[in-house]
């Protein structure tokens, strides 16, 4: 990623900025190093000769998700008041993060009906795109949305679509990335012996998590 990043400086190409700083952050998160996820995202939204309009709001939309993944439901909260789903903008991907976001935010707070609604909006958006890395977010958000409505057979029935195309490719974060909720989810799918060698994988995996 900094080799990349520092060509990208070289070449002021935002096709390897944009992607190279979220990467770097992302790979700070995973780590558990807040501080440093923030710093690439600040020297993102710092850099000279960016394009504001685009850049800020992808810059905020990902500092609200790490917010919210230490707890900070408030700073998700205030970040929401500037995104509105219903208005969506030209640049598909962005709206489409900042919608995922979004649906985070609103199960975190209990509104799970309108989590729903924003996330069948965000699967239809993704299969016709044939993005599979965001289908599978998608469909393990549904999950967690379908399991906080006491829906557990839904619930392991929409985990299941994920898990048959997650293992695929041996995705793993998509699932870490869910937190506790996940795990208790991937609990009580092994448990009921869906997909066990992967699941019984990923739920080594959260052990590992720093």
């Amino acid at each position: 990623l900094n080799a990349g990043l520092e060509l990208g400086r070289l070449w002021n190409s935002w096709e390897c900025l944009l992607p190279g700083y979220v990467g770097l952050a992302r790979l700070h998160h995973a780590s558990g190093e807040w501080e440093g996820a923030n710093a690439a995202l600040d020297e993102l939204r710092d850099l000279p000769e960016h394009n504001a309009q685009i850049v800020r709001p992808i810059v905020e939309s990902w500092r609200a998700l790490f917010a919210l993944r230490q707890g900070d439901i408030a700073a998700a909260a205030r970040w929401a008041t500037t995104f509105d789903p219903h208005a969506r903008d030209e640049l598909c991907l962005r709206w489409e993060q900042s919608g995922l976001v979004l649906a985070r935010l609103w199960l975190a707070q209990g509104k799970v009906r309108e989590a729903g609604q924003l996330l069948d909006r965000l699967l239809a958006d993704a299969e016709n795109g044939d993005r599979k890395g965001r289908i599978i977010e998608i469909l393990n958000l549904q999950a967690l949305v379908l399991e906080a409505q006491h829906r557990r057979d839904a619930a392991l029935q929409r985990l299941l679509k994920a898990l048959l195309l997650a293992e695929l490719e041996g995705y793993i974060r998509v699932f870490l990335d869910e937190g506790a909720p996940m795990m208790e989810l991937l609990r009580q799918a092994r448990s009921r012996g869906i997909a066990p060698q992967y699941v019984s994988r990923l739920l080594s995996e959260f052990d590992r998590i720093p």
